[in-house]
């Protein structure tokens, strides 16, 4: 007798685990829908020794806006959220696996010009593949922020 509840017992579980994964569907990662430039990105974070003096440039300059939740410092525009962390930065991201941030502006030299007037370093400028001027411009802790012209996009 319990040798027969033994095995109708695991006949029983062998049947739900059977079930189990017939019915069970993946569960996938989704982005978010495309903005209206076409972008559609995530988060990502990054090691920085100074948050006000990354604050002070990704709000200036490229426009961001601060979301504080608790302890979490973050820069937000649209389709995209850059954590900052309090660390010690692992040094310059180019070369790194994520190398640079781009940014679409309507006009690449006012761009430049204001990452100059804001102590930036712009590190090279050239005309891309796509056949627009476009420029590197570091912030502090050595993340690296490549420019690209869009004419679709207002003035930056």
């Amino acid at each position: 007798m319990l040798r027969r509840f033994r095995l109708v017992k695991t006949a029983a579980l062998l049947t739900l685990l059977v079930l189990l994964v017939l019915f069970a569907s993946p569960a996938y990662a989704q982005l978010a829908p495309l903005n209206k430039d076409g972008l559609t990105y995530g988060q990502v974070a990054v090691n920085v020794r100074d948050i006000d003096a990354q604050k002070k440039e990704w709000v200036e300059t490229f426009e961001g806006v601060v979301v504080q939740k608790g302890p979490v410092t973050a820069i937000k525009w649209p389709g995209m959220l850059l954590i900052l962390n309090q660390a010690e930065s692992a040094g310059p991201s180019q070369g790194d696996v994520m190398d640079h941030f781009g940014f679409k502006v309507k006009s690449t030299a006012n761009f430049v010009a204001k990452s100059r007037a804001a102590g930036l370093d712009v590190q090279s400028e050239f005309i891309g593949a796509e056949g627009f001027p476009n420029a590197y411009v570091m912030v502090p802790d050595g993340v690296s922020s490549r420019i690209t012209f869009t004419s679709s996009r207002p003035t930056t």
